[in-house]
């Protein structure tokens, strides 16, 4: 082989190696680039920071920002609709995914705040008996 293939294919080998390398370092580093990008930094759930965001402008993340503590550390999963309308607050009203049609029944829907181009939104369905039966996050 020539020292010119040679080059070459180190060169081809290298370039493969630090895609290897990079991937799953950015596939880690997403949560960082968006808290970076978007500003949007965990924060502990607060039940009267989260009613107030209802409504709020659309650069909002109060949200977006305890939806991850919300979901680890609050029981949803089970509670009646009374429950949560006093953690959470009444559902927002003005989004195409309210019209869905929900997987177990009827859904609570809350705005969450923006995702780079979409908005996210909190999806609580309920059972037939008027309990949560799932949670989701999703973006429209």
């Amino acid at each position: 082989m020539s020292r010119g293939r040679t080059v070459a294919w180190i060169l081809v080998l290298m370039g493969v190696a630090g895609i290897a390398v990079a991937a799953p370092i950015a596939v880690r580093a997403y949560p960082t680039m968006r808290q970076l990008v978007l500003g949007v930094f965990p924060q502990s759930f607060d039940r009267e920071a989260w009613k107030q965001a209802s409504g709020a402008v659309f650069a909002d993340t109060t949200r977006l920002r305890m939806i991850d503590d919300l979901l680890e550390h609050q029981r949803l999963i089970g509670s009646d609709v009374a429950s949560i309308e006093a953690l959470l607050g009444p559902p927002d009203r003005n989004s195409q995914l309210v019209r869905e049609q929900p997987q177990h029944g009827e859904a609570h829907v809350y705005r969450l705040g923006p995702d780079f181009l979409d908005s996210m939104w909190l999806i609580i369905e309920w059972d037939s008996g008027g309990r949560v039966a799932s949670t989701r996050v999703r973006s429209d």
